[in-house]
């Protein structure tokens, strides 16, 4: 726990740095976001998984703040929900059953995990207008990589894709592997299946760009590049 924990609060502090210099810049992963926006949706990411814990259900619409109250600061108010959300989450055992959107995981122990990744991302939000982006360990990215592609693309992108190609895709980063199988239907996860193509680098690299917060080239790809590019397409749909 104290390994999460300590990385969500790390991420959120730096949020909540940098924020403050401009809450209006944009930010080029999130098309009509600005930093404002960045800590206003995770604030309510957060205040939204406390609800779901202390419910023992998903919260509904109204059951929790999405929003600092009119005059409220935003960076405050995240703070506070960040504040929040550790309290609730240490105050329970990992293993204590709640509510989860994954069904495979209803711990508590998937909220901290889910949420300190959420907070990477979001980190990296507002970290990128001001070009001061600081990167990612390399086993918290590893986590992510395997989240992204497990919980995301092939639990949760359930729509089927027409367009296509389809093929399998492996996605390597240090000594870790992972087969994808993109399909009519929904992606799978595999196991050395194969690859029709293949995305490797830098944990932190690959965890960039699986959640489209990172460039391609700073990755090695070969095979087939339009299953590479099917395979962002499809990601870019799983965490929207």
């Amino acid at each position: 726990m104290v390994r999460a924990v300590d990385q969500l609060r790390a991420d959120g502090a730096r949020m909540m740095l940098l924020a403050p210099r401009d809450l209006t810049r944009a930010v080029p992963a999130c098309p009509g976001w600005d930093v404002r926006e960045v800590m206003r949706h995770t604030g309510s990411v957060y205040t939204h998984k406390i609800a779901c814990m202390r419910l023992g259900r998903r919260a509904l619409d109204g059951e929790w703040p999405r929003e600092p109250a009119p005059g409220e600061d935003v960076v405050l108010w995240y703070g506070a929900a960040l504040e929040g959300l550790i309290a609730e989450i240490t105050s329970r055992d990992l293993g204590q059953t709640t509510f989860t959107w994954y069904e495979p995981d209803q711990t508590v122990g998937f909220w901290l995990h889910r949420m300190m990744l959420e907070t990477v991302v979001h980190r990296m939000d507002v970290e990128s207008p001001f070009g001061e982006t600081t990167g990612v360990a390399h086993d918290v990215a590893s986590e992510g990589i395997d989240e992204v592609l497990r919980c995301f693309l092939c639990y949760r992108n359930i729509e089927p894709d027409a367009e296509g190609p389809w093929g399998s895709v492996r996605i390597a980063s240090a000594g870790g592997e992972w087969w994808v199988r993109l399909a009519e239907d929904s992606p799978s996860m595999a196991e050395n299946i194969g690859a029709d193509a293949t995305v490797q680098g830098e944990p932190a690299d690959v965890f960039a760009w699986l959640w489209g917060r990172g460039p391609l080239d700073r990755l090695r790809t070969d095979g087939d590049p339009a299953l590479v590019t099917a395979l962002r397409r499809r990601l870019a749909r799983a965490t929207d």
